[in-house]
């Protein structure tokens, strides 16, 4: 399915890959910080994590329809920092396995 530009992209659109995108943008950077400020250990670096917060900082702006379970984090977020993103609930699960399954690898 092809969407135009008027359409609303929702959590109902999951395929959709503006929906796919900001979604996997929005739980990066929300583990990436959980793992920063929770679990004082870092996977991925400043530069990284800032590049993935521009990109969702401009789709966010291109598709203010978005929306989502994480939008009361995410609503007139500036990128700036990820410190309240990491009090996502459910995150720490997702964070440890991430972090464990890196370190296995190094």
């Amino acid at each position: 399915m092809v969407m135009n530009s008027m359409a609303r992209l929702s959590k109902g659109d999951w395929y959709h890959p503006v929906t796919c995108r900001i979604r996997q943008l929005r739980i990066c950077l929300a583990v990436h910080s959980y793992i920063y400020y929770e679990l004082c250990d870092n996977l991925v670096s400043d530069h990284r994590w800032q590049a993935w917060a521009q990109e969702l900082i401009e789709m966010q702006a291109k598709h203010p329809e978005y929306t989502d379970a994480y939008d009361e984090y995410f609503d007139d977020w500036d990128g700036t920092t990820g410190f309240h993103l990491c009090k996502i609930p459910g995150l720490h699960g997702s964070a440890l396995r991430l972090l464990r399954n890196t370190h296995e690898r190094k």
